[in-house]
């Protein structure tokens, strides 16, 4: 050890580089990285998901259960929601169905990027197993549906995949990303 080494902690240290060390630690434990990504953000925060579509047209829901939250950790947004409809109806609405309403815009897009999972009921897509909800762009506050099978390219969910009259049951959660 040098004439300005010591022993600290079993480790030795050299005096002049101690200015610099801590000077580096004050700049990371103040950074925006260390306040955002070393933890929770907030506690989960509630919001209301809402069933629609591209062109809503004539769509009428009625909900016996519209509940979500999400979880903000540094950059990434977790998202939960539950969403059951007394009523459903529909004869001029049509594009993709989405749920509306998330509190923080996304960073990235959808294309399978940001894909949640979903148990769901009240959707007719015949050939198809699964259905997923991804992010729906850049910027948005809202995810649409996904659908797969086996030998089927993936299909994104239309308003027209719901029977009118029927009772639709979607719950699921997911990830992603904010500026």
């Amino acid at each position: 050890a040098g004439a300005r080494d010591r022993l600290h902690g079993g480790n030795v240290v050299n005096d002049d580089l101690l200015p610099l060390q801590d000077f580096m630690l004050r700049l990371v434990h103040q950074s925006w990285a260390y306040d955002n990504l070393t933890g929770q953000d907030a506690a989960p925060l509630a919001w209301t998901p809402v069933l629609t579509c591209a062109t809503p047209g004539n769509l009428s829901v009625a909900y016996t259960t519209q509940k979500a939250t999400v979880t903000k950790v540094g950059i990434s947004i977790f998202y939960d929601f539950n969403i059951e409809t007394s009523s459903f109806t529909h004869t001029t609405a049509a594009g993709d169905l989405s749920v509306t309403g998330l509190p923080f815009a996304s960073l990235g897009s959808g294309g399978g990027v940001f894909v949640g999972k979903l148990s769901w009921g009240g959707i007719t897509k015949a050939n198809f197993t699964e259905i997923d909800c991804e992010i729906a762009g850049v910027g948005s506050t809202s995810f649409r549906f996904v659908a797969s099978g086996s030998a089927q390219a993936l299909t994104i969910i239309a308003i027209t995949d719901l029977p009118t009259g029927g009772a639709v049951r979607l719950r699921g959660s997911g990830r992603y990303f904010v500026q």
